[in-house]
């Protein structure tokens, strides 16, 4: 039987514990916000550090003109005879002296910046051991409120769960973005074969017939690229929790491909020509495809993303006790 004032002295210890954890989340949030001001300050310092050796190359070569004019050649002279060298001393002068100001300027700014950046970074507190405080909480509960916990290690698997649909998605989304790349790739080369071949066909001769076999060969590598991409779509697809269109591949005919290319008559040129056509066509509709699994990616991973930030939500509100 449980003595009177235990579930209150057990109350009191998990109280504790959740104001300990607050405290701590408190006090690393709080740390983080002086991590970023600091960054902040720092990275003005720095963008001012730069402009002033900028402004420093610009202040001695101001200064240098200024006594070059100050100093006796033949232009000088040239200027005393006509009255124009005092003029042009004074203008010399002035340019330099605004140099000296804006390096003198952005000195001081550099130093109140350097100022704010050491005030910032001292500011910084300790790093606070989180683990430590929430393993404390997650202990004290699991002995005195079983429940509780129990309903914590529910919250935070169902965020685990929802956090690994989420790296699906994101790999889903990676292989469809691969994908999509070798499929303008090899779009490109077939474009590129297609008008080499139309060259030939009005009669270019061996040098143009050479060329188009290297670009339809150029474009059969790339065709074996999109489907070794295709592969990786389907396998990250086949991981996603809800129903994607597969896209389908490419038909190449490869063997058939080699033989009309090398077989240099208006015939295999007509058959390569479709053949090039056909596989354009092709690439043309995977490429929507990819498109289109892509947006459905993308909206999927909107929606988990806020589950995501759901379930972060209810087992940090689980430990805290709300």
């Amino acid at each position: 039987m449980t003595q009177p004032g235990a579930s209150s002295l057990a109350g009191d210890e998990v109280a504790a514990a959740r104001e300990r954890y607050r405290t701590t989340v408190a006090a690393e949030q709080e740390r983080s916000h002086a991590l970023h001001r600091a960054r902040e300050h720092e990275e003005q310092r720095d963008q001012w550090a730069a402009r002033l050796v900028d402004l420093q190359r610009e202040a001695a070569l101001q200064q240098e003109e200024a006594d070059d004019w100050n100093g006796r050649g033949f232009v000088q002279l040239a200027l005393w005879l006509f009255g124009r060298l005092d003029e042009r001393r004074d203008l010399e002068s002035a340019q330099a002296m605004a140099a000296a100001a804006r390096l003198a300027t952005a000195h001081e700014a550099w130093a109140e910046t350097d100022r704010a950046a050491v005030a910032a970074r001292a500011a910084i507190a300790a790093p606070h051991d989180l683990a430590a405080a929430m393993a404390d909480l997650r202990g004290t509960l699991e002995r005195l409120e079983p429940h509780t916990y129990a309903w914590v290690v529910q919250c935070e698997q169902q965020a685990a769960a929802v956090r690994a649909e989420l790296t699906e998605i994101e790999e889903a989304l990676r292989a469809v973005d691969a994908c999509s790349e070798a499929v303008s790739y090899a779009l490109r080369q077939l474009r590129s074969a297609a008008n080499w071949g139309t060259w030939d066909l009005l009669g270019g001769g061996l040098m143009v017939s050479a060329v188009k076999r290297g670009k339809v060969e150029d474009a059969l590598g790339a065709l074996g690229q999109v489907a070794t991409a295709l592969v990786a779509v389907r396998r990250e697809l086949a991981d996603v929790p809800t129903a994607i269109a597969l896209p389908t591949g490419i038909e190449m005919g490869s063997g058939a491909w080699t033989f009309d290319v090398w077989f240099d008559n208006i015939f295999s040129d007509l058959n390569m020509q479709q053949r090039i056509n056909d596989a354009t066509t092709q690439a043309e509709g995977l490429a929507g495809r990819l498109a289109a699994a892509h947006a459905q990616l993308g909206a999927l991973r909107r929606q988990v993303v806020d589950r995501s930030m759901r379930a972060d939500a209810a087992a940090m509100d689980a430990l805290r006790g709300r």
